[in-house]
């Protein structure tokens, strides 16, 4: 059963809420968080202050945020991690050099929570 509430002007479904919570926890990303970050459809990014750039890139990301990022995953398109980073800064750079071109997920934690980008890298 799912129960809904709502919560600082957001509708809560707890159920979701749950998911979010076990996966902000964990080193993986759910599938159906992946799709919603694919349709442009996720209300938990909009809480998430945190800017991916430049977006195709060919080596070199930058990572920043509002307040301090705690943990950085990366992972590949299949869904391994491939580094697990912990800046404590509100700006972070990582160097792609050396790894293939393609797509690349970013699980970025700060103290908002967690936020998720799809990077391109050429």
């Amino acid at each position: 059963m799912t129960y809904n509430h709502v919560e600082d002007g957001y509708l809560c479904d707890f159920h979701k809420l749950d998911t979010l919570i076990n996966w902000y926890e964990n080193d993986k990303i759910p599938s159906n968080y992946i799709a919603a970050i694919e349709a442009g459809n996720n209300e938990v990014e909009n809480r998430v202050k945190v800017d991916v750039y430049p977006n195709p890139f060919t080596d070199n990301i930058v990572i920043s945020s509002d307040v301090k990022i705690e943990k950085i995953l990366i992972f590949n398109n299949t869904g391994q991690v491939i580094a697990s980073k912990t800046p404590h800064n509100k700006v972070f750079r990582y160097n792609f050099q050396g790894a293939p071109r393609g797509v690349y997920y970013l699980k970025i934690k700060n103290l908002h929570g967690v936020s998720v980008r799809k990077v391109i890298k050429l």
